[in-house]
């Protein structure tokens, strides 16, 4: 196809045409113009144009006139237009290949280089700006009659998703709805800013960090920082302090409860009462309430509706009575917080894979609920290594199912001395019984004391040869 000519042109007016387009990469300019030349070319070779010819030559650098012209004023168009009549969504070409010769022109690269310049320097001078806006209120925007205003409310279908301003035109029957709560949603982020350096200004601050609060987990949190830096102390934090301590939370543990729920200055506090009052209706004990707030605080930004359909399903799934379901949310608090997908797939792995039936996982979700957060690959190899090198049975590994939550390499070390010893016996029917629970949980010492019958000093003897 015939580029020269229209390139030629394009360099005659490459200045206005690239000053235009300080927002696009120099590359995506330079590609999407030589795709549009190539295009246009030929469609013009074609006689697709009305007033122009097929060009019977093609080694031929020369075009009509007419052809000329139009190039010409589409150039000089699209330069004032910032490209608009250009197909954005054609792939990029890179440097090489731009041109026939493969070559890219001095003047036009040197006019890349300093667009690419302004665009770093334009994103700095964005970045401080952002800086300095940053306790600024936000601006209300002034919006046409016919926009309406969304807010954006947590994925919940207990939560009303209404719109601040009302439309005169939709004929709703006249039904009073129950008052909504805004529930914000915990999204972690890179930090836009540090909290410390707003320390030494803020009297908030500086009490958060007396109570033991870190600012580093706070700053990346959406929406946690902007918010605490807005609020006084005394008026604004000190009732949710109050509401957190008359709910079974010590006061050593404040500092950790808002660390790990920076949001929860976000809710009234009538509303928080609302999931406690759900809890004790459900004869959840004053100390379990208070284990459910310092263990997971995020609880309190969940419906009620939520909160009652999570504890139902942990029900339901596991076949579990009321005092077995209190009990266990008390012992792992984190199981009302965790993703029930995440539940469902150690399940399904453990019940397919490992042979576990459901009373069997029943158990082991009342006894060591926590084995439900591990890894189904970690989980895999040890049941694995317990199960085909130790040579225990699906009964032994479900009377102490917190085996699953130890590292492999302990329970490898620890195996390996004892079989070292002729002492790996792990039937409780026969003598010089070694229950699990005394194979992991003791020390180095107490192991080698009261398991292994040896010292401490052979044990680390023995490590080195492994």
């Amino acid at each position: 196809m015939l580029l020269k000519p229209f390139l030629q042109t394009f360099r005659q007016h490459q200045t206005l045409l690239l000053s235009s387009l300080q927002h696009v990469r120099a590359k995506e300019c330079l590609s999407l113009v030589c795709r549009y030349c190539h295009q246009k070319t030929a469609e013009v070779n074609t006689g697709k144009y009305e007033n122009s010819k097929p060009v019977e030559d093609e080694n031929s650098n020369q075009l009509s006139s007419n052809n000329y012209e139009y190039f010409k004023s589409f150039i000089e168009t699209a330069a004032e237009k910032k490209l608009q009549n250009f197909p954005h969504s054609a792939p990029l070409i890179y440097d090489k290949g731009h041109f026939p010769d493969g070559k890219q022109s001095s003047t036009l690269a040197a006019a890349a280089t300093e667009i690419d310049e302004q665009k770093n320097l334009s994103k700095t001078t964005d970045f401080f700006e952002k800086q300095r806006n940053v306790l600024k209120p936000p601006e209300k925007s002034s919006l046409p009659q016919n926009e309406t205003t969304v807010e954006h409310y947590p994925n919940d279908s207990s939560i009303d998703k209404e719109s601040d301003t009302e439309q005169p035109d939709a004929k709703l029957p006249s039904v009073t709805k129950p008052s909504t709560v805004y529930r914000p949603m915990f999204i972690r982020e890179e930090p836009v800013y540090n909290l410390a350096f707003y320390v030494k200004e803020s009297k908030t601050l500086q009490r958060l960090v007396q109570l033991g609060v870190d600012l580093s987990h706070v700053e990346k949190v959406k929406g946690a920082s902007d918010h605490i830096l807005k609020q006084d102390f005394d008026s604004n934090i000190q009732p949710y302090l109050n509401f957190l301590m008359s709910n079974g939370v010590s006061e050593k543990d404040l500092g950790n409860c808002i660390t790990k729920n920076p949001l929860l200055f976000q809710i009234d506090v009538n509303s928080l009462e609302a999931n406690i009052s759900y809890l004790q209706s459900k004869n959840f004990s004053f100390d379990g309430i208070g284990r459910i707030i310092t263990i997971a605080p995020r609880f309190l930004l969940m419906s009620v509706s939520a909160l009652d359909g999570k504890l139902g399903y942990y029900q339901n799934f596991f076949k579990l009575a009321g005092n077995q379901i209190r009990e266990v949310i008390c012992q792992q608090p984190k199981l009302i917080t965790y993703d029930v997908k995440a539940i469902k797939a150690i399940h399904f792995e453990m019940k397919e894979f490992l042979g576990f039936t459901n009373s069997d996982l029943q158990k082991i979700f009342l006894l060591a609920p926590k084995v439900y957060f591990s890894n189904k690959y970690l989980l895999t190899n040890k049941f694995e290594y317990l199960h085909h090198e130790m040579g225990l049975n699906h009964v032994q590994l479900v009377q102490w199912p917190g085996i699953f939550r130890t590292r492999l390499f302990k329970i490898k070390e620890r195996h390996q001395f004892l079989k070292h010893l002729k002492r790996n016996q792990y039937d409780p029917c026969k003598e010089n019984y070694v229950s699990l629970k005394a194979l992991v949980t003791k020390t180095d010492k107490e192991f080698c004391t009261t398991v292994a019958k040896s010292s401490a000093a052979e044990f680390n003897q023995f490590l080195k040869t492994l």
